[in-house]
């Protein structure tokens, strides 16, 4: 909603074409954060990221998060979603701690979003399989809590129960 209120602010409402083209904007931004993602994750093989990226970007699912207005949800979930990924892959490649932290605000932001984003978890593990790390590995499942912890307490704020 906070997207959508700065996106009156600057262009009013009178016609729906800004926050359409905010959304084209957004989903362009989306096509090259996967584009990256899929590069650095197969070892640089172009083609690969590029015929991922297309795919991505031309499917007909994304078609309604693009020209609806109401769908600016899905589009940021998932810029905030792919950036996470990013921020975690360069966090286990370089083991520089501020990698992680900027991967968990963005994960807190994307769930914000839409909670759809609770998925990043089961992803962070594939990222894990994908850069062949120890699944045996205490330290592995350790960075994984706080994005469970804050799981919990964005969603589930009327349980009687905290952990």
């Amino acid at each position: 909603m906070l997207s959508l209120w700065i996106n009156a602010r600057i262009s009013g409402v009178t016609s729906a074409k800004p926050f359409i083209l905010t959304n084209i904007l957004l989903h362009l931004l989306n096509t090259a954060l996967v584009f990256v993602l899929v590069y650095q994750i197969s070892n640089s093989k172009w083609i690969v990221a590029i015929s991922t990226s297309l795919i991505f970007a031309l499917h007909p699912m994304h078609v309604e998060s693009v020209v609806w207005v109401s769908e600016r949800k899905d589009l940021l979930y998932g810029f905030f979603f792919l950036c996470s990924l990013l921020c975690y892959y360069k966090y286990v490649l370089q083991s520089k701690r501020w990698f992680f932290i900027l991967c968990f605000v963005l994960f807190a932001l994307s769930s914000l979003s839409k909670a759809t984003a609770v998925s990043l978890v089961p992803c962070l593990f594939l990222v894990d399989l994908i850069l062949r790390r120890d699944l045996r590995s205490y330290r592995l499942y350790a960075d994984k809590i706080p994005f469970i912890r804050v799981d919990h307490w964005l969603y589930c704020s009327q349980c009687s129960v905290r952990w």
